[in-house]
């Protein structure tokens, strides 16, 4: 029974003349619900769980009926008071898809995992790890995973979104430079991660558990894998992948490199689409937010003048949907879809519909990734290469753009807390 129907009931119950006897099952079911309401973590959950146990005890078992029909509805009120808390309390973890509420900013500064409002307010350090860098929080809100050094080898770590409880999930796995410049890409249901490392000479990608268990490198050895991005439905992993010896033979600021999938168990690795270009084209590509559909955004051409491109994956069709003269790149979805945003090198910032139809563009000059606030009102980014500076840009113009200084050196890329709405 679940516990809507033994509300049901109970009213039914409380409202009819019988109070005095209860009806045959009804105490086992109260029991059955409140104890596995009571399945949570904290003092809440010792209250609720503990509530279960009293109510089973042999006094409460000798009470008149009308008596136990009262302690009932208590113990019901508890549980509901106990989740109506859990929910108010923040702890829900948010929707992975979709618009969402907006909670800190995470990033890197000297070393260290910084956390902030997104108004620069209420700065404070989260972690202990060495050399600390690129935080990625989870779809979910819950976790965060980041960049450090343990024992001195650089390594990837899960911690609580507040930075406790980190825990090594690439041990033994050589993470460089470039693999560090890229995100790791977190499974839809916040449970796994997917990042690149080095298996002696070539870039490799590997699946983790969050808990650091069951490590698993998966793809072809052939190719040197990066930029992993996982789909929002949960089966697919995309990535730019690369034969070192083409990569070597198209000259400097280019490539020969391709759009790939594979499935998380490293099954059915697929090429998508291969060409020649600048060193950017298939970099960090980005799945729209849908679990319905499967589009992929990246960029395409030549050096200083890369355009953006759309993959449906579905009809197997590569669609060019801005061709400025202007170098463009880095392209991100908005969380629910509805737009996408990119940077130029003439410094303003596009927002455009999906089909590439251009909405507006941004005046604040702001260099690097992009990334939007889960609400889907604002996009974070650096003032400039340096990233000594942040900017958080309403996309409709409507507020002043906030800037904060990131008072030290800052190596990567941020990332924004999405909370439940």
């Amino acid at each position: 029974m679940s516990s809507n129907d033994l509300d049901r009931q109970l009213v039914g119950w409380f409202a009819s003349a019988g109070v005095e006897h209860v009806p045959d099952g009804l105490l086992d079911d109260v029991y059955a619900v409140t104890r596995r309401s009571g399945q949570r973590r904290g003092p809440l959950g010792r209250l609720v769980t503990a509530a279960a146990t009293w109510w089973r005890a042999p006094a409460i078992m000798r009470m008149a009926p009308r008596h136990v029909f009262y302690l009932a509805v208590i113990a019901l009120l508890v549980v509901a008071a106990a989740v109506a808390i859990a929910s108010v309390g923040g702890r829900r973890p948010a929707p992975p898809f979709g618009l969402a509420a907006n909670g800190l900013i995470a990033f890197d500064r000297d070393g260290a995992i910084v956390i902030a409002r997104p108004d620069g307010t209420e700065v404070s350090q989260i972690t202990t790890v060495v050399d600390a860098s690129g935080p990625v929080f989870a779809p979910d809100g819950t976790r965060l995973a980041f960049y450090g050094t343990v024992d001195g080898a650089s390594t990837i770590l899960v911690a609580q979104a507040d930075g406790r409880d980190p825990i090594p999930v690439s041990t033994g796995i050589e993470i460089d430079d470039l693999a560090m410049d890229t995100p790791m890409s977190w499974s839809p249901d916040s449970q796994r991660i997917v990042f690149s490392g080095l298996a002696g000479e070539q870039r490799q990608l590997y699946v983790a558990n969050v808990d650091g268990t069951d490590t698993q490198a998966i793809g072809d050895r052939e190719l040197s894998t990066i930029d992993p991005a996982w789909s929002p439905d949960g089966a697919w992993i995309a990535f730019h992948g690369f034969d070192p010896a083409e990569d070597a033979a198209a000259g400097e600021y280019r490539t020969t490199a391709g759009l790939y999938l594979i499935r998380p168990d490293g099954r059915d690795q697929t090429l998508l689409v291969k060409g020649d270009g600048g060193d950017f084209i298939y970099r960090k590509p980005q799945w729209l937010p849908d679990p319905e559909r499967s589009v992929l955004a990246y960029a395409v051409g030549e050096p200083s003048a890369y355009d953006i491109a759309v993959f449906d994956v579905d009809s197997v069709t590569e669609t060019v949907i801005s061709e400025e003269p202007a170098a463009e790149l880095w392209p991100a979805w908005a969380p629910d879809g509805s737009a996408l945003t990119w940077a130029a090198s003439d410094g303003r910032i596009r927002v455009a519909r999906p089909d590439g139809t251009m909405v507006r563009a941004l005046s604040p000059d702001v260099d690097y990734e992009l990334v939007w606030s889960p609400d889907g009102k604002f996009l974070l980014g650096w003032t400039s290469e340096k990233r000594s500076e942040m900017a958080v840009m309403s996309i409709d113009e409507s507020s002043p753009t906030v800037l904060f200084p990131v008072r030290g050196r800052s190596l990567s890329h941020w990332s924004w807390q999405r909370r439940a709405p």
